[in-house]
């Protein structure tokens, strides 16, 4: 198994999808995954043992439910998400805002923002992997610890994660 992060693409454009997995593969070493549709993305979600580092999520995914609807699913994975989208309305920011997302970038998408977010992300997961400490920790145990880093407080952490 490689040490290189693990990133899922969420886009049910499959010429969008492309674009994102040639830009990440040209850019970076990372493990690229493709979803187009919500339930085959649910499914791998679902199924994954290990988490993936970096969520890229199309936010209209046609389905009843959006990508942000699907990522508050899983947000007890601590899901690190770049959404990306054609709508910029007020409405659709705010419910993505909820989930803490390291992006939001709107369709038609920039090569250099995207490269750039990733990066950025990329950057500080390599620095999170170079401490023995870390890599020790199961990713719930990580997931308090990026609570903790948060400034929240216990409680509010054991809320937020369904632990006691």
């Amino acid at each position: 198994m490689s040490n290189n992060p693990r990133i899922l693409i969420i886009e049910d454009e499959m010429i969008n999808a492309r674009f994102i997995e040639e830009t990440i593969t040209q850019h970076f070493d990372a493990d690229v995954t493709i979803c187009h549709t919500y339930d085959k993305a649910k499914t791998l979600l679902e199924s994954t043992i290990n988490p993936f580092d970096l969520h890229l999520v199309d936010v209209n995914l046609k389905h009843t439910k959006d990508g942000i609807d699907l990522m508050h699913e899983f947000e007890h994975l601590g899901p690190r998400i770049i959404f990306i989208t054609a709508h910029s309305n007020t409405g659709l920011l705010l419910k993505a805002k909820s989930l803490n997302p390291l992006g939001y970038i709107i369709k038609p998408i920039d090569e250099v923002q995207l490269k750039v977010l990733i990066e950025l992300y990329l950057e500080s997961y390599a620095s999170l992997n170079t401490h023995a400490e870390i890599k020790k920790l199961t990713p719930s145990e990580f997931k308090v610890c990026q609570k903790i880093a948060e400034g929240l407080a216990s409680t509010h952490i054991a809320d937020e994660l369904s632990v006691s």
